[in-house]
């Protein structure tokens, strides 16, 4: 992403990424500790060293069964 638009901060190119991640899982601890690590990778690659100087994350995780019955 960076190469292709370079103009972009790292933040926004770090956010451009964490968009595409999706997840589901029937642990809610499991959905709250992957939520908390995007977070964290989030903050790394932004630049960022403090939790408050974040922008809210729309984190696509959810707690849920993904095998289809039936």
């Amino acid at each position: 992403l960076q190469r292709a638009q370079p103009d972009r901060t790292a933040a926004l190119l770090a956010k451009a990424a964490l968009d595409k991640v999706h997840g589901a899982d029937l642990n809610p601890y499991a959905v709250a500790i992957a939520k908390f690590r995007l977070t964290l990778a989030f903050l790394d690659k932004a630049g960022l060293d403090k939790l408050r100087a974040a922008p809210a994350l729309d984190l696509k995780l959810a707690v849920a069964d993904s095998l289809l019955y039936n």
